[in-house]
């Protein structure tokens, strides 16, 4: 929790450090009492966005990034519990996965929910959750050396268990062997062989399919340093 808080704080603070002289859009209530707040970079919303309880208490926290909301989002009930963390993310259909993700064709950049973390009486509400991290036996290797690695996937249900495929974005930098869990398992496991040396991103995508012949994706990133 504070960890997802704080990379809030930072990614504020370095887009307020770019951007001294942005102005600032706000909302009030009929009170007078701040209301809405965000700032404002060639009249898109960019930087820190807040909404706010009569109160003066926090409802909402992000960061929005030329107009569009980046990252995670923070919801809050009255009583300043955590109801719900939601991550944002940028879609672009033009990467080699892009294919995956239904859209309209005027907007090469849309945004995406992934991962939901929501909350009931102050504790995460695992039929309502998703959520997954992404975990590596080491984060830095010698060229040609193996890291394992693996995905906990937490889906909206743990009863529900659907066919799901992983789809690499990057793999020009890499082998990679995926091994899928068996019946009941949450963990995704797959080996990572890096063909070059210096910092590298895995990028993926898990592509869950439904009942109801929908297809939902979850994607992920994690950096690694090859030596």
């Amino acid at each position: 929790m504070k960890n997802i808080i704080h990379s809030i704080l930072i990614t504020t603070m370095l887009l307020s450090g770019c951007n001294k002289n942005k102005n600032v859009k706000q909302e009030f209530y009929p009170s007078g009492q701040l209301k809405y707040e965000v700032g404002l970079v060639n009249n898109l919303r960019h930087g820190i966005e807040t909404e706010y309880y009569q109160d003066g208490s926090i409802k909402m926290i992000g960061t929005r990034i030329n107009d569009k909301p980046s990252g995670f989002y923070n919801y809050y009930n009255t009583n300043q519990q955590l109801d719900s963390i939601i991550e944002y993310i940028p879609i672009n259909i033009n990467e080699p996965w892009g294919i995956l993700f239904e859209e309209n064709e005027d907007d090469k950049n849309d945004i995406a929910i992934n991962r939901r973390i929501i909350y009931k009486n102050g504790e995460i509400d695992y039929e309502k959750t998703i959520y997954f991290k992404v975990l590596l036996d080491k984060d830095t290797v010698l060229l040609g050396d193996t890291i394992i690695a693996s995905i906990d996937f937490v889906r909206q249900s743990n009863n529900q268990q659907n066919p799901f495929e992983v789809h690499m974005r990057t793999e020009k930098n890499a082998n990679i062997i995926i091994v899928y869990p068996e019946k009941n398992e949450q963990f995704i496991y797959f080996y990572l062989i890096p063909k070059a040396k210096g910092l590298q991103i895995l990028k993926g995508v898990i592509a869950e399919d439904f009942p109801t012949n929908e297809t939902t994706l979850w994607f992920f990133e994690k950096e690694y340093y090859v030596k």
